[in-house]
């Protein structure tokens, strides 16, 4: 059994829209698709390119199993917008899923 008082951060999911100003100029636009609630785990690290540190920002978030999560939705964290890099349902109970996602 999940003990849900776990979850207990709210991310968002957002999905990219293309949208035409007045000029008819082209724009990328955030559509909110939902919010849930979720376990936030920093998963953040270093990595050395040409001896030069650099920190990748890495958020783990499990929350209760959805079907409609894809690669191509920006999930929001605390005004913070990552790209999601994987999710899986780990033990294939369909109860938690796992959400790795890279800040952008």
């Amino acid at each position: 059994m999940i003990n849900f008082g776990r979850y207990n951060s709210v991310i968002e999911f957002y999905v990219k829209t293309q949208t035409k100003d007045e000029f008819n100029d082209t724009k990328e636009t955030l559509v909110l698709l939902t919010s849930k609630r979720s376990r936030v785990i920093n998963k953040s690290t270093t990595v050395t390119q040409d001896n030069t540190p650099s920190t990748v920002e890495v958020i783990e978030a499990k929350i209760r199993y959805q079907s409609d999560i894809d690669n191509n939705m920006i999930l929001r964290f605390k005004g913070v917008d990552y790209e999601i890099k994987s999710f899986v349902d780990y033990d294939h109970t369909r109860k938690e899923l796992t959400i790795t996602a890279v800040k952008v």
